[in-house]
């Protein structure tokens, strides 16, 4: 299995120019619903976020190969 981050909010080019320098291949899914990214998230060793899809327990669930979460976001 190769080792994929999946991206779903926009984000600086940066944080997918670092995680490619460690091996990682980026995919961008900034349209699909709730229900179409618990399909395909056991794909994924990483999950780059903001808030468009809520991290819960079923996510969380689906996601067995889930290693990291990095949350995008300014502020308190």
């Amino acid at each position: 299995m190769s080792r994929k981050v999946l991206h779903l909010d926009s984000n600086h080019p940066v944080i997918a120019e670092g995680l490619e320098q460690l091996g990682f291949q980026n995919e961008q899914d900034y349209t699909s619903t709730y229900e179409e990214i618990l399909e395909k998230i056991e794909d994924y060793e990483g999950l780059i976020i903001r808030s468009r899809i809520p991290i819960d327990q079923q996510l969380l669930a689906k996601a067995q190969n889930l290693r990291f979460i990095g949350r995008i976001g300014a502020g308190w």
